[in-house]
């Protein structure tokens, strides 16, 4: 556990060091924090109530006693403090300058990562150092037909971007199905995955089937994504859920490949995860460094399911808006939704 012994605990961390071992078991591997939360999370969540406040209740009593013995515990001030050696990573650079990070960044990141966590710690960096959490107010969500295992690529089917701010919430947005899947060529080992994918979402690779506005002009939705995010633009960071990453990423990297981009080089550096937006401005407004809890609050409170949300037409596509009514209303994964959710 990351947690020292001058930090507080609290239920949730107490039952995750509990399970720790478990999950590493079951992983083969041992496990970073951030991973710790991410499995960790559905387990709690499956817990009743009665036996999460037994957790708390436990928590508090730790914290009690804990908080007992620093004070009894005496000061050695010729003591002289200890410093952290800095481990070699393969993200941050040996200059450890961070403005030199985003060559290391890469388009798909393993489940366990700890490229991908040293990538995030970045970027809560930059959001705070540079106060750049004020200007990144666009979410990206995105659909696959299928992910081409042979070529590391996504094949998407469907991409949407809000706009947003604190005062305002969401006020804009634009929405694409795109027809990436018509021309091509579905291998053997994907064909499971692209029927699965077409049941989720209801967007099917033979657009003709389909009543939706399918488009094939993919330099033009280049060129209107560019105008409406200016993610070509210095600092600019699109934002995205942690778990969606590859998804996301994978199905920009389409259309930036496709439409032969060449103001800038690297499309994975313009993203950012939406988890460490919220921790960057709850750092700021708060004057806090970012603590194990306050990484854990927030992966809780992203990963709770809205159970008052109805599948608006306001907040969903015109195609699945229309879905809702036929008899593939069980196609209830759209970008958009998916979007204003996050």
């Amino acid at each position: 556990m990351v947690k020292g012994i001058n930090d507080k605990q609290t239920g949730f961390w107490m039952f995750l060091k509990h399970i720790r071992p478990e999950l590493e078991q079951k992983l083969g591997e041992q496990i970073k924090t951030a991973d710790l939360i991410r499995f960790g999370q559905p387990y709690w969540a499956k817990l009743n109530y009665e036996v999460k406040e037994e957790w708390n209740e436990k928590a508090k009593k730790y914290n009690k006693s804990a908080r007992l013995n620093r004070l009894l515990e005496p000061v050695d001030f010729a003591r002289p403090c200890a410093s952290q050696k800095l481990k070699p990573s393969k993200i941050i650079p040996p200059s450890r300058r961070y403005d030199e990070v985003d060559q290391y960044s890469r388009k798909y990141f393993a489940e366990v990562d700890d490229d991908f966590e040293g990538k995030r710690e970045n970027d809560r960096r930059e959001f705070i150092d540079h106060y750049q959490w004020k200007f990144a107010r666009k979410v990206v969500t995105a659909n696959v037909y299928y992910e081409d295992s042979s070529k590391k690529q996504m094949i998407p089917s469907e991409i949407s971007i809000l706009k947003f701010s604190i005062k305002r919430g969401i006020y804009d947005h634009r929405h694409y199905i795109l027809g990436f899947a018509e021309s091509g060529i579905i291998f053997e080992d994907c064909k499971t995955e692209a029927e699965e994918n077409e049941q989720i979402t209801g967007l099917l690779m033979n657009s003709d089937r389909m009543t939706a506005n399918v488009r094939f002009d993919y330099a033009h939705i280049w060129d209107e994504i560019k105008t409406f995010t200016k993610i070509d633009g210095d600092g600019v960071k699109l934002l995205l859920l942690s778990n969606c990453w590859n998804t996301v990423v994978g199905s920009f990297d389409a259309l930036f490949v496709y439409a032969n981009e060449k103001s800038f080089s690297r499309i994975e550096t313009r993203f950012a995860t939406l988890e460490d937006y919220f921790m960057a401005v709850y750092a700021t407004v708060n004057d806090v460094p970012i603590s194990d809890e306050i990484k854990s609050d927030i992966a809780i409170e992203m990963n709770e399911p809205w159970y008052r949300t109805v599948f608006f037409d306001s907040v969903t596509c015109d195609f699945h808006a229309d879905l809702k009514y036929t008899k593939e209303c069980q196609a209830k994964s759209c970008s958009l939704f998916a979007a204003h959710k996050a």
